[in-house]
């Protein structure tokens, strides 16, 4: 096992030089790249310092196109590229504007780089969850007096992980998971972005 900070630059080019020593050993082909690392604070842009601001873009962005860059040399037709979105990149969300923004990054770029990689025979696929039971929220909460506090249709990351699997072998460029999630992407497409962001803060009572 191969365990690295996907925050430093440094350590995904020492993984990247760990496979092509390992291709050259043997024959070295990934059949699937899973970017499930996510980095979130629920707070007001003053809550967090320039460092953690940008460990969150790191993490979110920089990793993503990383690992990609790194791994795909190494896939064949058929194999499949997987990256973790979220429902908060459907719109911007105050009080998460980062980590929406990322997430908007992601989905955004999985969705053209599977384009880009059809002429090679491999899929990528953004899946774009609402609310998983996960430990992330136990980084995320830090008491900020102005945060996201209700979690609305939360689901367990085992039927996320199913229906993102499903999607990706059908070839589907995008993975969305429960009735709510999906009339909040459909919202997002009819209505302007001020209005979404109106009826996100009310969901969160942040309206006032």
């Amino acid at each position: 096992m191969f365990l690295i900070d996907l925050s430093s630059v440094r350590q995904i080019q020492c993984f990247e030089e760990e496979l092509k020593q390992e291709a050259q050993r043997r024959k070295l082909e990934i059949s699937y790249l899973i970017n499930n690392a996510g980095f979130a604070k629920f707070c007001s842009y003053g809550d967090l310092s320039i460092e953690e601001s940008l460990n969150m873009i790191h993490v979110n962005i920089d990793a993503v196109v990383a690992m990609g860059l790194v791994c795909i040399p190494y896939m064949k037709k058929g194999s499949h590229l997987i990256n973790i979105a979220s429902q908060a990149s459907f719109q911007p969300l105050p009080y998460q504007n980062i980590y929406s923004s990322t997430k908007s990054f992601v989905r955004n770029y999985s969705r053209a780089l599977n384009v880009e990689l059809k002429e090679k025979g491999i899929y990528v696929t953004a899946v774009c969850p609402g609310w998983i039971k996960t430990d992330l929220y136990k980084r995320a909460e830090i008491g900020a007096r102005k945060a996201t506090t209700r979690y609305v249709g939360m689901v367990t990351p085992d039927k996320v992980a199913k229906k993102a699997l499903k999607d990706a072998k059908k070839g589907k460029d995008i993975s969305i998971y429960s009735l709510f999630t999906k009339i909040s992407h459909v919202a997002a497409k009819l209505l302007p972005q001020r209005i979404m962001m109106k009826i996100w803060l009310r969901q969160q009572h942040l309206d006032n």
